[in-house]
């Protein structure tokens, strides 16, 4: 038996073709060819970090349940998201107002609390912001700013690594 010089796949010596790929066997009848096989070596993935809700990795990065293409990435950089107190300012100003009147200094100290509370209570959020050709996104938003700024990180090495 002979091999098909193109795919690899055993081929009848007395046959032209091979049965598998359809191209010429050119060690069809040689009786005893030695097949040759084109093998490609694969880089193995290299994992830059790899937590829960992020894996980085010199090839792809997956965020929460998206997977980023490292070859599309331009850019990568952390980004302060301000919690938005508007309502919470809001509600003291009008406590503040209410503490004028003698009838409604009760609900004016309440509301005085409760939008003081409101408002130290809401914390920035901070987000891994990638660029590509596509444009710029928020890929990941936690509150966690250590977290981000470990992505980001991982993310930066890959880059560095990739070129």
């Amino acid at each position: 038996m002979s091999f098909c010089v193109h795919c690899g796949a055993e081929v009848a010596e007395q046959g032209n073709f091979c049965p598998i790929c359809g191209k010429a066997s050119a060690g069809a009848g040689s009786g005893g060819g030695t097949a040759v096989v084109a093998v490609q070596k694969t880089e193995s993935e290299k994992t830059f970090l790899s937590r829960p809700g992020a894996t980085v990795t010199n090839s792809r990065i997956i965020l929460g349940n998206k997977t980023y293409a490292m070859a599309g990435l331009t850019s990568v950089r952390s980004t302060v998201i301000a919690a938005k107190r508007g309502w919470a300012v809001f509600t003291v100003l009008f406590g503040m107002i209410l503490l004028i009147g003698e009838g409604t200094r009760g609900f004016g100290v309440l509301l005085l609390i409760i939008g003081l509370i409101w408002a130290f209570s809401l914390k920035d959020q901070y987000a891994v912001t990638i660029n590509s050709a596509s444009g710029e996104l928020h890929a990941l938003v936690s509150k966690d700013q250590h977290y981000i700024d470990d992505v980001v990180g991982a993310i930066n090495q890959a880059i560095v690594y990739r070129n």
